[in-house]
């Protein structure tokens, strides 16, 4: 019997998933570089709309300090207007402390066999650059603004190039923005136009 890929990805939707990317992602603050990977990984928290990346720990190179555990948020799902802080998985979280500031609450190391040895970041709280590995001529995209204003929490204020593009973990589509509009985190000079959605 066929099965419909909607209602197979609702049925996990209560649990911790996550999926390797093949683009080599960076996060900076400010001039410095924090973390730069090839082996990133797309991870969902339980009930969470929308992913965020996670790196091997040993890609990081900020210091990490342990805060006190939060609750496990009770909301039945979340959207990009909860934040990061609100976890809904077992884990430890931390302040990323940095050469210019300390990141409050920017990392999350989930308590998952699979996942321990990665960790979650506030896509929020860090500049991202994402490189596609998978094309012949790589493209470097860099994360900027939205134009979407649910997707303000994302940590952006001004305009940005929109189309849809439900696969880039950057892009909202009316599936999971719940001001039902479409956005696209704004591309560096070195990227080219978007492919036709």
């Amino acid at each position: 019997m066929a099965v419909k890929i909607t209602d197979l990805l609702g049925s996990h939707f209560p649990t911790l998933r996550y999926e390797p990317t093949v683009k080599r992602i960076r996060a900076s603050v400010g001039s410095q570089v924090v973390a730069d990977t090839c082996h990133g990984l797309l991870v969902w928290e339980p009930r969470r709309l929308v992913p965020t990346y996670a790196v091997p720990a040993q890609a990081l190179s900020a210091d990490l300090v342990p805060i006190e555990e939060s609750a496990i948020s009770p909301a039945h799902l979340l959207d990009p207007r909860n934040p990061f802080s609100e976890h809904t998985a077992d884990g430890q979280a931390y302040d990323v402390v940095t050469e210019s500031k300390t990141l409050r609450s920017a990392a999350f190391r989930p308590d998952d066999s699979d996942l321990t040895d990665h960790l979650l970041l506030d896509f929020a709280q860090f500049h991202w650059r994402e490189e596609d590995r998978s094309s012949p001529t790589p493209t470097t995209r860099s994360t900027g603004s939205t134009s979407c204003a649910a997707a303000a929490t994302f940590g952006s204020n001004s305009k940005a190039d929109c189309w849809r593009n439900p696969r880039d973990p950057c892009c909202c589509s009316k599936l999971f923005c719940p001001c039902g509009s479409t956005f696209r985190l704004k591309t560096s000079s070195a990227t080219s136009s978007p492919a036709t959605p």
